[in-house]
């Protein structure tokens, strides 16, 4: 359906299934609200967040079978409706997905780089219009690479000069695979930053994750809607398919960030801080993570209170400077202190608007 009263509205999409449920399916991102439905002689009642918040909708006019106008009664908005398919075989890319796949459409068959963003919207033809924005322009939205004006359903159809483009080679996109070495990959503008102002880490900080998230891999899941949600996925794109190997996490560790070493033939190593009693003084405990040329980056989870750091991390680049840090948030300004130990050169990279708050973890699945 299309919203006719003038005003711009993501498209939207209406699944209905047998038993009376169904769900509002959106074209920009994929994602939508359930609802339940009646239907009686003056149209459709829609219960939406329970029995009592429901909206009722009358079809004001219909054309055909196929197609006709819906009218809420609770609001001054009308909708276009057609029928397109059967709900069991119903399917599409949403913007979210077709932008993806053309940045990376563009970067393997256009420029030899993995851009670093893309802007989809709907035309007036049904098409999806997508242009890509190269990481010279620093996200600077005026400067488009390249247009592709694509299918929403077969993600087919041309570039600006009207050569042929498929997508789909791109679907799994997401899953681009975690990087052996930084050698092997195209245009990681945050490691070319580092290396540009002598610095020796580069971090995230991604936000909260609940204590029991221990293991990458048993709740892999989990950790990519933590990624989508604070735009991890869209800014560090092998993000997705990280390896156990490159995680870590201390005991009930809540606070979750990404490092990025600049030197990839240094060493990395997580070790445990640990509270005397006796001294009243952090010490250093069991080593939790090593890791020795071919750096790669390292997803770590860690401090259980927000008073007391509980790791150690330590960076040696291949000259053999170290740099001591103990990754926590300052209860000033809610922002990650990137004073150290040993005075060394640190970045963050935090999109401080979009961290991961507690209110908005996933639920546990399975």
């Amino acid at each position: 359906m299309t919203v006719t009263d003038g005003e711009y509205y993501d498209e939207m999409f209406y699944c209905f299934e047998e038993g009376g449920t169904g769900s509002f399916i959106s074209q920009n991102m994929g994602i939508g609200a359930g609802f339940g439905y009646e239907k009686d002689e003056n149209g459709f009642v829609f219960e939406i967040g329970g029995a009592e918040a429901y909206s009722r909708m009358k079809i004001t006019e219909t054309d055909t079978d196929e197609h006709f106008r819906a009218k809420w009664e609770n609001g001054d908005v009308t909708e276009e409706w057609s029928y397109l398919a059967p709900a069991d075989a119903f399917g599409f890319y949403d913007n979210y997905s077709l932008c993806s796949m053309a940045v990376f459409y563009y970067g393997v068959y256009v420029s030899n780089t993995v851009p670093v963003d893309a802007f989809a919207e709907i035309c007036d033809d049904g098409l999806i219009r997508i242009d890509i924005i190269n990481s010279e322009d620093n996200g600077d939205i005026s400067a488009v690479r390249a247009t592709y004006f694509v299918d929403r359903y077969t993600a087919r159809g041309t570039d600006g000069d009207g050569g042929a483009v498929d997508l789909t080679e791109f679907e799994d996109a997401w899953d681009m695979p975690y990087p052996v070495s930084f050698e092997l990959m195209p245009d990681i503008k945050e490691l070319d930053t580092l290396r540009e102002n002598g610095e020796m880490l580069g971090f995230w900080y991604i936000g909260y994750a609940e204590p029991y998230m221990d293991d990458i891999g048993s709740w892999r899941e989990l950790y990519r809607l933590i990624f989508d949600v604070t735009g991890m996925s869209m800014k560090v794109r092998w993000l997705n398919s990280i390896p156990s190997d490159c995680f870590v996490s201390s005991e009930g560790g809540q606070e979750l960030y990404l490092l990025l070493p600049s030197d990839i033939h240094g060493c990395v190593t997580i070790s445990e801080r640990v509270f005397n009693e006796t001294t009243g003084e952090l010490e250093e405990g069991r080593e939790l993570f090593r890791q020795e040329d071919h750096l790669r980056p390292v997803l770590l989870k860690c401090n259980r209170s927000e008073i007391m750091p509980d790791v150690l991390v330590r960076v040696t680049d291949s000259g053999g400077e170290l740099l001591e840090w103990s990754p926590c948030i300052s209860g000033m300004d809610g922002r990650v202190v990137t004073a150290n130990d040993t005075q060394k050169a640190i970045r963050d990279f935090t999109d401080y608007d979009r961290l991961m708050h507690p209110d908005d973890m996933p639920e546990a699945m399975g």
